[in-house]
């Protein structure tokens, strides 16, 4: 199924409900960006709507469904969804489309190996914001999806996560990231009230999300020193967290000199390290890997070789 034109907390909703209805459901449903689906929730009072009713009109592969809040009409010749949806009113309206278009859907078995699965939310996260892409990006695991801008240092939700829901995305081991199409984008970024600066989502997931190692992206072996200070302000810490600014910002340290130095254990150290680079407020120092020489090519002396065979024939001395 896709969106049309739908308020970005209308489809955060929708693409959540996805997720976890598979099992009461006779199709099993996924979400995609384009036309190319079975079902489009078109908000009535979009123009792109229109776009979505043409298409229904040419193939009976698509089923438009209004999603009408309170004053709303819905578009003519559509199927209607009530806002705020309920998940029995949509099971019962996607059963009920699977039984009258008589055919079973299949979900997309690509979507999967095309969106990166596998990664837990610190790597995701890493990985994402190290691109520095002026994209938005969705980053969505079971049940749940918030859209990250890296360049803006901004993600988009319908509210920041609470606290259980911060627990279900650090122990999440299936994130998937994608870009998302351009429609959708504008959409998205159109909803300024459901803008969030991302460096406090960040911190918190480099210091609880990583599980005390080191995130993948940083080498082994190297060095770290602070670009800046962490605005501790802002972000949760603890005492220690400040001694171990003071030493990256005076010098470089690898993990285990700078567990050492500010006498706490890895883990800790590790932790606090993730955090920063998350926040991209670390100068790495990679060590060079240094290959050693290659022996010099024994040099055939060919003419040698031959000249000495003949002394030896003649009785010569060499």
């Amino acid at each position: 199924m896709t969106t049309v034109g739908l308020p970005l907390r209308d489809e955060l909703l929708i693409r959540s409900l996805v997720q976890v209805i598979g099992t009461k459901t006779v199709d099993e449903w996924t979400f995609q960006e384009s036309f190319d689906a079975d079902v489009a929730l078109c908000n009535p009072n979009s123009s792109l709507s229109g776009v979505a009713l043409r298409r229904a009109e040419q193939s009976a592969a698509l089923t438009c469904v209004s999603v009408v809040h309170d004053g709303d009409a819905p578009l003519p010749g559509t199927r209607v969804l009530h806002a705020p949806i309920k998940s029995t009113e949509f099971i019962t309206l996607l059963n009920d489309i699977s039984h009258s278009v008589g055919q079973v859907r299949h979900a997309d078995s690509d979507q999967a190996a095309e969106t990166g699965d596998g990664h837990s939310f610190a790597e995701a996260l890493h990985e994402l914001m190290r691109a520095k892409s002026t994209d938005i990006h969705a980053v969505e695991r079971t049940g749940a999806a918030i859209f990250v801008v890296p360049a803006a240092r901004a993600f988009y939700a319908l509210a920041l996560p609470t606290e259980a829901q911060m627990e279900e995305w650090l122990g999440a081991r299936d994130v998937r990231v994608r870009r998302v199409d351009e429609l959708t984008a504008r959409r998205i970024a159109g909803n300024g009230e459901d803008r969030h600066d991302v460096d406090g989502l960040l911190w918190r997931v480099g210091l609880e999300g990583t599980a005390g190692a080191p995130l993948h992206g940083l080498p082994a072996g190297a060095k770290f020193k602070l670009k800046r200070w962490p605005d501790f302000g802002r972000l949760k810490h603890q005492a220690f967290h400040f001694r171990m600014a003071a030493l990256l910002s005076r010098g470089a340290y690898t993990f285990e000199a700078l567990a050492t130095a500010s006498g706490h254990d890895r883990g800790e150290t590790c932790a606090f390290v993730n955090a920063c680079a998350m926040c991209d407020l670390l100068l790495v120092d990679a060590p060079v890997a240094v290959e050693p020489p290659r022996p010099a090519p024994r040099v055939q002396r060919r003419y040698s070789a031959i000249l000495s065979s003949i002394r030896s024939a003649l009785g010569l001395r060499t």
